[in-house]
């Protein structure tokens, strides 16, 4: 790491032709929605090759579905590169644009000399508490270590890009950050369902599941969020929860449940806890590591109090919350938003509320599309689908 940081100082010492790439790099081993938009759009855009930066490019392709694969090796001006190559400092050294998923590259951009421009986009919208919000505060050497991170490693962030007014004050304040450093460009996430929803582009979906899904009367799509290792996910918290019964309930009704476990939580549940047949199945990192490729096929969500609603705002269907009786998630992590008004469905706490909300959902009886419209005002921008135009515009062409 170190002998890869001096070469990055030296390679931005020298000269070495023009820089007009775009790095994206993707986070952990995976590429989540925002990434897969930047890298299929960008090539269409930039002067420049578009550098797609993962952690072990070899490990990457052996993980991502295959029709994923095959939509970024096809794509012409793009290129995947692994971050543990030796090629890649140099790469990174060419670069006139860094999109960060992460805190990536903390040692090269410490010897960075060049005045090249990072920026950072966020794992999407959030709705927890997190930072100074959370209800578990962190210590006062973590405080320390926070405020040295963001003074002199990150300090040369140019900015995060954010959806609206109401994350860039949300997030300016958790962090303790001046608003100055967030810009209001929006998820390239939200360009790519745009796209999806006019028929521009077809999701990245195996077709085997897509035609499972076509035959459903209605699809389900339960994705609940991770508990920050301080509990593991129970999939359906009712005390008089029968599985037997549900499967029974869904076979009846033609639904098809798709269980969608955060990356982090994926491999702490066992097999027997994701019942993959014909009524509940798998959809997960390895069916799909974005979300918006599962979206357009889901005429409902459920989730607990993972921010993915927020991606299924724009498909205005009804969306349903099974909550903790105890309000367990809340006192570990915290609700930072008044729950009625922008968690836009019901809040569900047994299992005959589940089923009861299910049934009232497939006969149509959706009381919340005021609800969710207002969560759409208020969190979403009123200028969607421009988010990678406006990025490009102000930090690759804006010189």
């Amino acid at each position: 790491m170190l002998f890869s940081s001096i070469s990055y100082l030296y390679y931005n010492i020298n000269d070495l032709g023009k820089r007009d790439r775009v790095v994206v790099a993707t986070r952990s081993s995976g590429v989540d929605a925002d990434t897969l938009e930047l890298s299929l759009s960008l090539p269409s855009i930039i002067d420049g090759e578009t550098i797609l930066a993962v952690q072990s490019k070899d490990e990457f392709l052996e993980t991502i579905p295959e029709i994923i694969k095959k939509e970024l090796r096809n794509k012409p001006g793009l290129r995947i590169i692994g971050r543990d190559s030796k090629k890649f400092t140099n790469e990174l050294a060419k670069s006139k644009l860094v999109i960060l998923n992460e805190k990536q590259f903390h040692n090269h951009r410490l010897m960075d000399r060049s005045g090249r421009t990072y920026i950072k986009t966020y794992h999407g919208i959030i709705t927890k508490s997190y930072g100074k919000y959370k209800t578990n505060t962190k210590s006062y050497i973590q405080c320390i270590k926070n405020y040295i991170w963001n003074k002199y490693i990150n300090n040369n962030i140019k900015s995060a890009i954010v959806e609206s007014d109401t994350e860039r004050f949300f997030r300016s304040s958790a962090e303790g950050l001046h608003p100055s450093k967030f810009e209001k460009f929006g998820y390239p996430r939200y360009d790519r369902i745009n796209k999806i929803k006019n028929g521009e582009i077809s999701p990245l979906l195996n077709d085997d599941l897509k035609d499972k899904l076509s035959k459903k009367k209605y699809n389900i799509l339960y994705a609940p969020t991770h508990k920050d290792g301080k509990y593991q996910t129970n999939l359906f918290p009712f005390d008089d929860f029968d599985i037997d019964e549900f499967m029974t309930f869904l076979d009846k009704n033609n639904i098809c449940m798709l269980i969608r476990l955060h990356p982090d939580e994926e491999k702490l549940v066992s097999d027997g806890e994701i019942y993959d047949n014909d009524c509940m199945v798998y959809a997960g990192q390895s069916v799909t590591p974005a979300s918006t490729e599962i979206l357009p096929y889901t005429d409902h969500l459920i989730t607990d109090y993972s921010s993915i609603y927020m991606d299924f705002i724009p498909f205005n269907k009804p969306i349903t919350y099974i909550w903790n009786k105890e309000n367990k998630f809340q006192n570990i992590r915290g609700i930072p938003f008044d729950s009625d008004k922008y968690f836009p469905g019901p809040k569900i706490t047994t299992y005959d509320q589940l089923i009861n909300n299910i049934t009232r959902c497939m006969e149509g009886k959706d009381e919340y599309n005021n609800n969710r419209e207002f969560v759409e005002n208020s969190l979403l921008s009123n200028d969607r689908p421009n988010a990678v135009k406006k990025i490009t515009d102000e930090y690759y062409f804006n010189d």
